[in-house]
């Protein structure tokens, strides 16, 4: 029998994954758009199957209007609320709602309140995380994140064309 607490099953070919366990308090932390976070789960992981991120957006966070090309994507408001706007509709989102973006669908999401929001991020395939690592700067623990700035921003944009993520046209 092994030790569910300290072993972990990360076999050699992602393709080969059937199983991971992961401790918790691992994954890396990542400043992006004024917000934090962790990748929970990855594509090395899931066998290329699904990203999980742990998104942390403090007030006035969250990032520009974008769309994913190769993602589909699912929010899951954990604690406090968030406005989530998709195509032209913007959702009020409190702990326990989801929103689901398909890929290529313009979205984004921003936090009205003066508490900070925890959600979870969901992607289907895996891989986005490799645009926050890229993109993003890591977090330092128990600092909050720095408040997005105009030239991180058009960074993160540029960088984003090279994972298949597009800034996205204002609706009218």
């Amino acid at each position: 029998m092994h030790d569910k607490t300290t072993d972990s099953h990360l076999p050699q070919a992602e393709s080969d994954v059937r199983h991971t366990y992961l401790p918790a308090g691992t994954g890396s932390k990542i400043w992006m758009s004024g917000d934090e976070y962790q990748i929970l789960l990855d594509a090395k992981s899931s066998g290329n199957t699904m990203t999980l991120l742990d998104a942390l957006v403090p007030p006035a966070g969250g990032p520009p209007l974008h769309a994913h090309a190769d993602v589909d994507e699912l929010f899951l408001v954990l604690d406090g609320e968030l406005d989530i706007m998709v195509d032209n509709a913007v959702y009020q989102v409190k702990a326990g709602g989801r929103v689901f973006v398909k890929r290529n669908v313009p979205h984004a999401f921003i936090n009205r309140t003066d508490r900070p929001v925890r959600m979870l991020i969901f992607y289907t395939p895996a891989g986005v995380e490799e645009f926050f690592l890229a993109a993003g700067r890591p977090a330092i623990n128990g600092v909050a994140p720095p408040v997005a700035s105009a030239e991180r921003t058009v960074r993160e944009i540029e960088m984003g064309l090279h994972f298949h993520v597009s800034k996205a046209a204002q609706p009218n």
